[in-house]
């Protein structure tokens, strides 16, 4: 079950609480054991480089399924991404929509459903789990420099589809959307706009309260995307899910605003309207402490909250819309297989047509020649009256 369009909250967190004790990092895994398990050959770690185009396997003839990340500069993306990927990786099982945070949680006559994921490429894996690692052991990634793209065959209740998270990096995302540049950058991003499949638009918190000129040009270019992407027949429900990133540092505001949905509707109410529909995540990856220097540093204290509900909400609803066209298209077909019959009593309703305006003048005649049979009778017998 996927939550309303109206707010993505879980009932019953409180956001920013402790839900778990501090996570222990995960075993390590060697290369060879990495290769078997992505049924690659094993490969060295390698840094992120810029890849080809999307555009350039596009016509791939396996369904791909296209999600943007959108948000400014800072927002987390990176961050998410590389968790994201960390908890896939593991695998997680859900109910009702929302990873579930504790094996007693369920019970055997509750709607679970299992997730995992893979990267299609070995390096891919390891610069994710490289970037997690990072997290972990309190360094921060680097920001985005050019288009990233991370394959993932995404496993759900045993049905595996490929996905492509594309992270366009928020320094450009002023220049590539509001001012539509000529530069490669600037037309790919308007190509993913018009073409993915679903957008994860990250609002971050410290930029939505600073206002100004930054939060400016970045809810310009936001809207302008997700216009884009609804943009065209079939389009318009493409699903978009609202990331409020680093929800444990902005608690109290959440709080106070009532949801995620009620944080961006006080603060910029016209976002919040352009944006719907959208499904709301107040979302968390990883803690942040101040050092004695006065900068934050990452710090693992609880587990990951609402990072893989995002990507769920839209595969879910790209399966509904799916399941709907298949439905209608079923229809279409037996529309088509009775047309034949639909002619079939059409022509003879034609034909019966025209027989009637046949035979109508010669009821008219009939009639008429009896009224004045029936006049001649009369007159007749007046006459011949004695």
């Amino acid at each position: 079950m996927i939550p309303d369009e109206s707010d993505g909250t879980a009932p019953g967190v409180d956001i920013g609480e402790t839900l778990a004790e501090d996570v222990a990092p995960s075993s390590p895994m060697t290369d060879t054991m990495v290769a078997d398990a992505m049924g690659g050959p094993g490969a060295t770690r390698s840094r992120r480089s810029k890849p080809e185009p999307m555009r350039a396997f596009g016509a791939s003839s396996a369904r791909r399924d296209v999600v943007l990340l959108l948000g400014g500069a800072g927002a987390g993306k990176t961050v998410f991404t590389a968790t994201l990927y960390e908890q896939l990786w593991s695998g997680a099982q859900v109910v009702r929509g929302r990873v579930a945070q504790a094996a007693a949680d369920g019970s055997p006559d509750r709607a679970t459903r299992t997730i995992r994921g893979k990267a299609r490429h070995i390096s891919t894996h390891h610069e994710l789990m490289r970037i997690a690692g990072d997290l972990a052991a309190g360094k921060w990634p680097a920001g985005s420099v050019g288009i990233s793209h991370v394959e993932i065959e995404v496993t759900l209740d045993g049905s595996t589809e490929l996905i492509s998270i594309v992270d366009y990096p928020g320094a450009e995302l002023d220049r590539a959307i509001n001012w539509q540049g000529s530069d490669p950058l600037s037309t790919e991003l308007i190509w993913l706009a018009e073409n993915a499949a679903a957008l994860i638009v990250f609002i971050d918190p410290d930029c939505l309260a600073a206002g100004g000129a930054q939060w400016d040009q970045d809810r310009a270019a936001i809207t302008h995307a997700i216009r884009l992407a609804r943009r065209g027949v079939g389009r318009e429900q493409t699903p978009v899910a609202i990331v409020v990133p680093k929800a444990d540092r902005h608690k109290e505001s959440v709080t106070s605003s009532g949801s995620a949905k009620g944080l961006l509707a006080v603060r910029d109410p016209v976002l919040a309207d352009l944006v719907q529909p959208a499904a709301y995540w107040p979302t968390s990856c990883i803690s942040a402490v101040a050092t004695v220097g006065g900068w934050m540093k990452p710090k693992r204290k609880r587990p990951p909250l609402n990072v893989i509900e995002p990507l769920l909400y839209c595969l879910a609803t790209l399966e509904r819309q799916r399941e709907f066209r298949k439905r209608m298209g079923a229809v279409e077909s037996s529309l088509r297989d009775i047309e034949p019959f639909l002619e079939a009593a059409r022509q003879q309703a034609l034909l019966e047509a025209q027989a009637m305006e046949r035979r109508l003048p010669q009821f008219i005649r009939a009639c008429v020649m009896l009224v004045a049979a029936l006049l001649l009778l009369v007159l007749s017998l007046t006459v011949l009256r004695p």
